[in-house]
């Protein structure tokens, strides 16, 4: 299990399911979620109301940085972020999301985290060169 391996307290920023969903999934499959933070980007978006404690639903890429800036403040010493999804992202913001994940590399930085990127397929997209030239090491599954 990768988040085994992982420092003890992160964040879960998640644009293509709802937090409640994911929390749910990753309880189903024995990953412990009460040391995240969620970031849920979707469900305000389907106009729904999340009931998780550790999350901060938001609506738009200012609210999720501030979201990110908050989370990693309340958060000591090293930390990481996991993000569902890039596909997501390049879908919905196509060559804008290259701007959101240089904005998000900074946040990383600043806030000394490391980050895991979650994507079903990337192809020979732009985010896949983005992310090559970005991360240190780039697993495909």
């Amino acid at each position: 299990n990768i988040l085994e391996h992982l420092y003890t307290k992160g964040i879960c920023l998640t644009l293509g399911r709802p937090a409640d969903n994911l929390k749910s999934l990753l309880d189903e499959k024995g990953i412990k979620t009460e040391n995240l933070i969620f970031i849920d980007a979707i469900t305000k978006k389907i106009n729904q109301k999340g009931n998780l404690k550790n999350c901060y639903y938001v609506n738009n890429p200012t609210e999720i940085f501030s979201a990110i800036d908050s989370a990693a403040s309340s958060i000591p010493g090293k930390k990481f972020l996991i993000f569902d999804s890039l596909a997501e992202l390049y879908i919905s913001q196509g060559f804008k999301s290259l701007l959101f994940l240089d904005f998000l590399s900074d946040r990383l930085s600043t806030h000394n985290m490391q980050a895991i990127f979650l994507t079903k397929d990337l192809q020979d997209t732009e985010i896949r060169k983005f992310m090559e030239e970005k991360c240190d090491k780039v697993i495909i599954l």
